[in-house]
């Protein structure tokens, strides 16, 4: 005999109560079980649903943008300062970091960044490096005016943190001594609060240093987060 169609009867449009179906054969013969009702308080959860859908809660701790280099995105890394700052100072962080950029280097450097950044109109806006305006330090004096001037001016809003380069557990060259001195420069012209990380030399542990002898490890990551959140605290963020 062939397979009859079987049909779903009940509530049909009501999703979250599926009909179930059971289908028992027996000697060739098929039966077809009804569906058990659905309780009316199932019914009534359901219109109350569709009444007022379910909202995600609102996140109403402040709002933090990371622009920098690869210190700050991860290298090799399970952790990063961003997420741990997050998590101490009780804010929510979206980390635009971008590796092997800065001011004055790079497809993405932080002026890129920086248009992005402001789409999000965060509360807070860390800027912070670079490493890697050691290959450009004579340009970087005015790319970070151009970044700050661009951010005062699209985020009007926003408390702007500025970070200077940080460096590996090495004394810094003095490309690096020339690029945080333009930075500072330009971060004071601008009446941004400067943190100096080069002359704090936050990772003097080579524990901290990856075998490439640059980027931080998760260690130094912890490390980089611990003075950084300090500093923002210090900033009452």
């Amino acid at each position: 005999m062939p397979a009859r169609a079987l049909s779903f009867v009940g509530l049909g449009a009501l999703t979250v109560a599926a009909a179930a179906v059971a289908v028992v054969a027996l000697s060739g013969a098929a039966s077809v079980r009804e569906p058990a009702p659905v309780s009316s308080q199932v019914a009534a959860a359901y219109e109350s649903l569709k009444a007022a859908p379910p909202t995600l809660k609102e996140d109403t701790r402040p709002h933090a943008v990371v622009i920098g280099d690869s210190y700050s995105q991860g290298a090799n890394n399970t952790v990063v300062w961003p997420v741990l700052v997050s998590e101490a100072r009780k804010i929510s962080i979206t980390n635009k970091a971008v590796g092997g950029v800065g001011y004055a280097v790079g497809e993405k450097r932080f002026i890129e960044q920086a248009k992005l950044a402001v789409l999000d109109e965060p509360d807070i806006i860390i800027v912070a490096g670079s490493r890697n305006d050691v290959a450009n330090p004579a340009g970087v004096q005015a790319a970070a005016d151009e970044v700050f001037t661009f951010l005062k001016q699209n985020a009007p809003g926003a408390r702007i943190v500025i970070i200077g380069p940080m460096w590996s557990s090495s004394a810094p060259d003095k490309g690096a001594v020339i690029a945080n001195e333009g930075v500072r420069t330009a971060a004071e012209a601008h009446g941004l609060a400067f943190i100096d990380a080069l002359a704090e030399n936050w990772l003097s542990d080579p524990a901290w240093i990856q075998k490439d002898g640059v980027h931080p490890t998760d260690a130094g990551e912890a490390e980089l987060a611990n003075h950084i959140g300090g500093k923002l605290a210090g900033l009452g963020i």
